[in-house]
């Protein structure tokens, strides 16, 4: 009987202990302030775009080095990430596992034909979630926005 008191009042003050982290983590967010007005598809080339929106960085830290530029298309993204785990941090038990959601909720996409003009300038948005809490089957489609007109049919 004495044993089963203390474990309910264990598990009274279990939520009293618990802590709830939510952790986000944003990479290159200064790509949502780029200007690609004065790109302008069949008559700017790579050259332009680089000396006027400069060289994409990688979505997030850890891909420095590991990505691929392609020639004909460039992608400036900004990454973003957010996490949320359920911690006893007072008496120093956390939780081995954390849900998260990552994507780009903003990315900027230029694409070269093969002589490197570019044929087309793309802005694409999208919404976040924080997971648990909300279900990414929910989340409405992507918006993409045609900057400049497309040279591909």
């Amino acid at each position: 009987m004495i044993r089963a008191a203390r474990l309910c009042a264990l598990g009274a003050l279990a939520p009293l202990v618990a802590a709830c982290a939510f952790e986000r983590t944003v990479a290159n967010e200064g790509n949502r302030d780029l200007d690609p007005t004065g790109i302008v598809a069949g008559q700017s080339d790579i050259l332009d775009v680089i000396e006027q929106l400069g060289i994409p960085a990688p979505d997030v830290p850890e891909e420095i080095g590991t990505r691929l530029v392609s020639r004909n298309y460039l992608n400036y993204a900004v990454s973003d990430r957010r996490c949320f785990r359920i911690g006893f941090e007072r008496i120093l038990l956390i939780t081995p596992f954390r849900w998260c959601y990552q994507n780009n909720p903003y990315e900027l996409a230029v694409e070269f034909d093969d002589a490197g003009i570019v044929t087309g300038v793309y802005e694409t948005r999208r919404e976040m979630i924080w997971p648990p809490f909300q279900n990414a089957a929910d989340l409405p489609p992507p918006v993409t926005v045609e900057l400049s007109g497309s040279l591909f049919e």
